[in-house]
């Protein structure tokens, strides 16, 4: 037998009458209600509804499938050769952007030279 009572803020109390009921639904799957999860947890003395947090949820997660998992690895595959091909071209454009800002430096340096000797 099974008792259910409506508690506040979306709370339901649950009182099985087996032990073996109560076991089954604490160590299986997530519940779903309305293509929503339940989280269930033990009753405590001090429970109180108006500051009861839900920030814990069990979630249940299955190997993906090999189509998943292929399609997983591509994009991950992706994401590591478009950072390597980025590296590199970082690395390969440090020595001509040096070469600007020394080329640069020089001009000032000359151009001034000339304006302060004249």
């Amino acid at each position: 037998m099974l008792k259910v009572v409506d508690l506040e803020n979306e709370f339901f109390l649950v009182r099985f009458s087996h032990k073996d009921d109560l076991e089954f639904v604490m160590h299986r799957d997530p519940s779903l209600i309305l293509d929503h999860y339940l989280t269930i947890r033990r009753w405590t003395l001090n429970f109180d509804t108006l500051v009861a947090n839900r920030n814990k949820m069990v979630l249940w997660s299955y190997p993906p499938t090999g189509r998943q998992l292929a399609i997983t690895t591509g994009f991950f595959l992706t994401g590591v050769s478009l950072f390597a091909v980025g590296a590199h071209l970082s690395l390969a454009n440090i020595a001509p952007q040096q070469a600007r800002v020394k080329a640069r430096g020089d001009f000032i340096k000359d151009r001034l030279r000339k304006l302060l000797d004249d």
